[in-house]
């Protein structure tokens, strides 16, 4: 949702856009079908036994039919398979880190050729690599907004709970849906109008709130 509000703020469609995927776990999956759905192509992904890559896009259906059967990505019919470190140095316009904490490092940052990072991790790309793609012109969509999605989720089953209601599943798709989009265009427009990193702006609107809130309480 988030790299959907991402293309339409910044005018470049998904249709025909490269994405790479590391991870196949719950993040990466879903990170994988979503925009596969729309129009991209996913070109490679990876879990911890493997990685595969097809340049005119896996079929992601198969990937998860394959995983599910024989636990791993790697072995698919009409896949090439590679290895991790070249995994993260395709040429892409998104790279979706989906697995590891520090996984785009000052070792391997020499090596990333993304137009666009979605921290789908938790902190999976380093300070120090972040300042290097920053100077490279790498847009980095920090974790805080990219994997806000389950945080949100969770906070509609609070909800839920206290109301003794429950939601259907289409419902709650569209509420994180809203929540997803407000969030993403506030920052985006933060961003540009301070002129500043897209993870910077996440950082100011979210203290900015923390501040508010710490004095609505009188603390």
């Amino acid at each position: 949702m988030v790299m959907e509000a991402y293309a339409e703020h910044y005018e470049v469609p998904l249709v025909g856009s490269s994405v790479v995927i590391q991870g196949f776990g719950n993040v990466g999956r879903y990170a994988a079908l979503h925009p596969a759905a729309l129009g991209a192509k996913v070109i490679a992904v990876s879990d911890s036994k493997g990685a595969i890559y097809n340049s005119e896009g896996l079929d992601i259906a198969a990937v998860i039919a394959h995983k599910n059967s024989m636990g791993t990505v790697s072995g698919l019919d009409g896949a090439e398979i590679i290895d991790h470190a070249s995994l993260l140095a395709l040429p892409c316009d998104y790279l979706i880190p989906a697995a590891l904490g520090g996984a785009i490092n000052s070792d391997n940052v020499a090596t990333i050729n993304a137009r666009v990072i979605v921290e789908a991790a938790s902190s999976p790309v380093t300070w120090t690599a972040s300042d290097i793609l920053n100077q490279r012109g790498v847009r980095i969509i920090p974790d805080v907004l990219a994997s806000s999605g389950g945080v949100t989720v969770s906070y509609f089953e609070w909800v839920q709970n206290l109301q003794f209601v429950s939601w259907t599943l289409d419902h709650v798709r569209g509420q994180l849906r809203e929540k997803m989009n407000i969030a993403s265009k506030q920052v985006f427009n933060q961003a540009d109008a301070e002129g500043t990193l897209i993870r910077n702006a996440a950082y100011q609107i979210a203290t900015e709130r923390l501040k508010q809130a710490i004095f609505a309480a009188g603390i």
